[in-house]
């Protein structure tokens, strides 16, 4: 009997080698998925930031464009852009915060470009005035836009904050974060693209159609 008043103590052992290895394994995995959408929200906002300098580029590029086929390229580009920063901002972990006046702006570029595009060979002295005063109103827009992001990345990087923290966070709170940079830096963004009069598109680009 004595001989085997070992093999309880071994057999707990045994358990807590395999509870703690079990422990470490699956923290490695939290870590690696952590790191992982970490780097796949990174990438959105950059990717963002970067599309929005695009878009504010193609609009300026598109007021001094004298030929046809430079403003085909600058709207074909445009509409791109728009496009692809939309998709950049479902990729945020920012379900907290409604992006709704930034995408209602990407969803009027990429609007507008479509509709100049459509109308582009038309040698109408009206419309081009016309077209000229939208895109200008949406590079006023979209180099504010831009500015911002730029600001609010600046500030990221330099704070060294962590977009699966803020997700996290959001989380514990119950989605009613109050108080943190990330999204307070966009919910002063989305304030100031309110600020903005609404443009209506069916009245304001309705000439173009």
């Amino acid at each position: 009997m004595r001989k085997h008043r070992w093999l309880v103590p071994a057999i707990l052992i045994l358990i807590l080698i395999s509870s703690l290895i079990g422990g470490y394994r699956e923290k490695q995995l939290r870590q690696k998925l952590q790191n992982r959408a970490e780097g796949q929200y990174q990438k959105a906002f950059h990717e963002l930031t970067w599309h929005l300098d695009e878009i504010t580029g193609q609009l300026a590029q598109n007021l001094i464009s004298t030929s046809p086929e430079q403003k085909i390229m600058s709207l074909a580009a445009l509409w791109r852009q728009a496009f692809a920063a939309q998709a950049n901002i479902g990729g945020l972990p920012l379900a907290l915060v409604p992006l709704s006046q930034t995408e209602n702006f990407l969803n009027n570029v990429s609007t507008a470009a479509a509709v100049f595009l459509s109308q582009i060979t038309e040698q109408d002295q009206a419309k081009e005035a016309e077209r000229v005063k939208a895109i200008e109103v949406l590079y006023e827009r979209s180099r504010a836009l831009a500015a911002d992001l730029n600001q609010l990345g600046a500030k990221i990087l330099r704070e060294e904050l962590s977009w699966t923290a803020v997700e996290m966070d959001a989380y514990a709170a119950d989605e009613k974060l109050e108080d943190n940079t990330i999204v307070n830096g966009f919910r002063l963004l989305e304030k100031n693209m309110a600020a903005y009069p609404e443009i209506n598109l069916a009245s304001d680009f309705a000439q173009f159609v």
